[in-house]
Order: C-alpha cells, then structure tokens, then sequence
C-alpha cells in the first residue's frame, strides 16, 4: 500500500502507519496530490520495488473548509474569493486530473474519488468547497462513458468523530437531511459502495428530511439548479461573468 499526503507523517499520523504496517507492507510518501511528476515518480517507484502494476487510487485529498464556519455569509459563489476557490480546487480538481494522467497507462487500474454530498445539494455557503466535489462527479461521469474506465464517485455526508468537521457540530448538517456516520457503519457503507453497480452514489441521507426531499422534486431540480464551471484559460473572463450576475 502506498500512501501519499501532503504533511509530514507525525503524531497521530505516524501512529495509524504503524497500525496499517502491522497489515501488511506499507509506505508513505509526502507530496501533493496535485504534484503529477512527483505522483508518476512515487508509483513507478513503488511499481519496480513490487514487481506489479498499480492495481487502483483512492482519492481522499481536500482542503479543509471548517475554517469557514465563523464567516459563512464570505463562502458563498458570489462572495468568494478567488485564493478559496484555488485552495478548494487544488486538491480535487488539480488532483484529480494529476491522477488520470497517471492512470492513462495504466487502462486496469480503477479509481475511487471520495467527496461530498455538498458537491450534488450546494450549500447555504461553502461556495468553493461545493463546486470542488461537484468536480468530481463530473470527471467519475466522463471516465465512465466516455473513458470506459472502472470508476467511483462517493459523495459522503459527515463523518463522526473523524475527518475534517470531527470538531464541527452535527446538527446544521443534520438539520439539512445529512445523517453522521459512525466509522464502523462508514466502513460497511463503503464495501457496499464499491460493489454497487452506479458509478456515483450519495451516502447518508436522511430520506424522511423535509428539506432534503424537496431538493429530490425533478421540477425543483430543473428550475434551481445552478453549474459554475470555467477552463484555465478562461478563468478571468468566467469569474467576472459570475461576479456581475450575482
């Protein structure tokens, strides 16, 4: 198992690398995700020292947005700054397209994203954080129909106890229909997950949420559906865009 992060691997960190090395042959390398010469340099690597092609990527990496809860009304589309959306995109989009030029040559390898139910449902602010993770159930659906590739987009609702809202109350999310899962349960949600037949898959509704279900209204999904997306070399051009129609 090879495992790679952007901080160094001490403290609690170091402690969950020894637990896994107990498993098995582990190692960690520090780099960024979105690093794709350091990324093909870490896995041609560990593919020469294992004698084996690289078998699949779970994609975890994000940039924290629990910081943002004092200042909600600063997080939406429209307030947002551009140094936030980098930030947010960095991990999840940079990342992700860091990863599929990685697994190009490599047409056996599977991928499974890990995100956000935030990226399907929006949010009252978290602006960049949202559109990030709605990243990636777009790429999941283009590697999947038009790449043909083995592919999984799981959009999480909050974690208990772990993750990056451990800190957070649970209530908001609640409140919106996002139930918490446990760990244990998280785990058996996951296994199920991936040998489910859909290439995208929400998890952890709460389907009897008045607020949640009426997102879920076909009609309501036509009329208030909004999709912020911009190309690199269009980027200035579309944020203004985006700017004077807020």
């Amino acid at each position: 198992l090879l495992l790679t992060g952007r901080s160094a691997p001490t403290g609690e960190k170091s402690g969950r690398l020894a637990e896994l090395a107990g498993l098995g042959e582990v190692d960690y390398r520090q780099l960024d995700i979105a690093d794709g010469a350091g990324l093909r340099a870490a896995v041609n690597a560990f593919e020469t020292r294992w004698g084996r092609p690289l078998d699949g990527v779970f994609h975890l990496a994000g940039a924290d947005p629990s910081g943002q809860w004092s200042r909600l009304d600063q997080h939406t589309i429209a307030r947002e700054s551009a140094a936030t959306f980098a930030e947010q995109y960095r991990a999840k989009v940079a990342g992700t397209l860091a990863i599929a030029e990685l697994l190009r040559a490599r047409p056996g390898a599977a991928l499974i994203l890990f995100g956000s139910v935030n990226g399907e449902f929006g949010g009252h602010s978290f602006g960049a954080y949202s559109a990030a993770n709605s990243f990636l159930a777009g790429f999941a659906d283009a590697w999947h129909h038009e790449e043909h590739r083995p592919v999984r987009c799981l959009a999480w609702s909050r974690w208990e106890g772990v993750g990056m809202y451990r800190d957070q109350p649970a209530a908001p999310a609640q409140r919106r229909g996002f139930r918490s899962i446990e760990p244990d349960n998280g785990l058996r949600l996951f296994l199920r997950a991936v040998a489910a037949p859909r290439h995208y898959l929400l998890i952890g509704l709460d389907l009897d949420n008045p607020v949640l279900t009426s997102e879920l209204v076909p009609d309501r999904l036509r009329a208030s559906e909004l999709i912020v997306a911009y190309t690199r070399s269009e980027e200035r051009r579309v944020g203004k865009e985006c700017r004077s129609r807020w």
